[in-house]
């Protein structure tokens, strides 16, 4: 079931962008842009779980976010990463200071369609942030954060940020530290997702 309502309504700016809102059962609001110019969907569902949420785990929210297609209760990485490949179908996670937002991009023919959604919904809902894939995943982090802390712009951007927000959850890097990166364990993977997911 996708727990989309049958009702959806249309409101004078709609009309004239094309976008169509309803909610779904459990009252998530939903916003769809339609075009009859290629036969795609995009989805992109953003969640209340920016890096203002990481408190002193700097990093939390973006590890967790970066962690969803690394494993699901019933599929590893690899899995996963093949299941998309073959139906021609691009995921993607970012995070933000103020949210995380997934994205899935399919072809809307139904054998291509129905697939990718039904494991877009498994990425998103059944993660199983295994010790293993958690371990890697910081370490990528680090390596990817120490190579942008060699170009001035990530230094100044990181400076900046710490003179204007000081200790408000703005004034820190959404990617974290390396410190802070290090020190964050499944536990805390584990409740952040349950708490902003």
């Amino acid at each position: 079931s996708s727990g989309f309502s049958a009702e959806s309504k249309k409101n004078n700016l709609s009309d004239m962008a094309n976008i169509i809102t309803w909610r779904t059962r459990n009252g998530i609001p939903v916003y769809a842009i339609l075009t009859s110019d290629l036969p795609v969907l995009r989805v992109a569902v953003v969640k209340d779980a920016g890096s203002v949420r990481d408190g002193a785990s700097y990093g939390l929210a973006d590890l967790t976010a970066s962690l969803l297609n690394q494993g699901t209760l019933n599929q590893n990485a690899i899995q996963i990463a093949s299941i998309f490949e073959r139906l021609g179908a691009l995921y993607s996670a970012q995070t933000n200071s103020d949210m995380s937002i997934f994205t899935l991009q399919t072809l809307t023919r139904p054998n291509l369609l129905n697939p990718a959604l039904d494991e877009f919904h498994k990425v998103m809902t059944q993660p199983s942030f295994s010790e293993n894939s958690i371990l890697l995943q910081k370490r990528l982090m680090i390596s990817s954060l120490k190579n942008e802390l060699q170009h001035s712009s990530k230094v100044a951007e990181e400076a900046l940020l710490k003179a204007i927000y000081k200790d408000h959850p703005y004034g820190h890097l959404p990617e974290g530290s390396v410190e802070s990166i290090q020190k964050i364990d499944r536990p805390e993977v584990i409740k952040f997702y349950q708490d902003y997911y």
